[in-house]
């Protein structure tokens, strides 16, 4: 399972976009893992990272969990 801000290290994307595409079923569904936190599987996001060219080239998830930012970075600043 990983955190939203997992999820921002290795998808380019906005969390804006990124519910766009789970919503058109084009995107791994978030799981509530709580009343405020949602994660998603790491094996169904690297599925879906591997169905796009585009991005196979992205980081894998360390083990360090990044600090602070909750927010992702946009695709331009990458």
């Amino acid at each position: 399972m990983i955190t939203k801000r997992e999820l921002c290290l290795i998808v380019p994307y906005s969390p804006q976009h990124i519910g766009r595409l789970e919503k058109r079923g084009l995107f791994p569904k978030r799981v509530t893992i709580g009343l405020r936190r949602v994660g998603w599987w790491l094996h169904e996001v690297q599925e879906w990272l591997n169905t796009r060219p585009d991005l196979k080239c992205r980081a894998p998830i360390k083990s360090d969990k990044p600090k602070a930012d909750t927010t992702c970075p946009s695709s331009s600043h990458l």
